[in-house]
């Protein structure tokens, strides 16, 4: 159907679906695995087949992230349908991720303040609930067919994981004085100021912190 090899566990969405009887009357739908409806019997693929045994692996985005950059930076350009190669543009990829004004009562990836299905109300607790946010997300991509709103599943599948939490930790450092009539905190003379950031992944399993970077912050 592809015409070349699967790119990513999320593609497996075009993969025929079997059916339980040799001559099924109808046919199942939907006839390809389903990665686009919230209670899909598929959605476990999506972690059988991402399944890593290593300690540490870097470059993966936690699903459960409230930064909708984020979301929708890993969502653009991702091609909507085979073969035209059409890329998702920067507008469906906000608003799937959550834009910072989404469409009030739906639930989107990065979470609404209205929505049940954002990972802010309910967060996700493996890949395989990359298919409930589908359904929360996937009419935002234009023409929301089962294969552009499985848009969603490609993009995500691969590159993105629950268990480790991101922390940034904004550290300010004062040095200073008090001067001798000084009755209370407030009056604390401000003398020379540092900045730094504290990046912090934690294992949400464990509560092991597993990495940790500090970069000073200049203005």
């Amino acid at each position: 159907m592809l015409n070349r090899p699967f790119r990513n566990v999320g593609e497996l969405g075009y993969a025929f679906r079997a059916s339980a009887v040799a001559t099924p009357t109808p046919s199942p739908n939907p006839k390809t695995l389903d990665f686009f409806t919230a209670a899909s019997p598929d959605s476990p693929i999506l972690d059988l087949f991402t399944y890593n045994k290593a300690k540490v692996r870097a470059g993966t985005v936690n699903l459960n992230t409230q930064s909708p950059a984020v979301i929708a930076a890993l969502l653009k350009s991702t091609i909507t349908a085979e073969p035209s190669a059409s890329p998702l543009g920067l507008t469906a990829s906000n608003n799937a991720a959550a834009s910072p004004t989404p469409a009030a009562n739906i639930g989107v990836i990065a979470g609404t303040s209205s929505g049940a299905e954002g990972t802010l109300i309910k967060p996700a607790l493996g890949r395989q609930e990359i298919t409930r946010l589908v359904a929360a997300a996937g009419n935002f991509i234009s023409g929301a067919t089962e294969e552009q709103k499985e848009t969603i599943a490609r993009a995500l599948a691969d590159v993105t994981q629950t268990r480790t939490w991101g922390l940034l930790v904004d550290v300010i450092a004062q040095s200073g004085r008090y001067p001798p009539t000084a009755t209370g905190l407030d009056q604390f003379v401000v003398e020379g100021e540092k900045r730094y950031w504290l990046h912090v992944a934690i294992d949400r399993f464990t509560g092991e912190v597993i990495d940790q970077q500090l970069e000073e912050v200049f203005d």
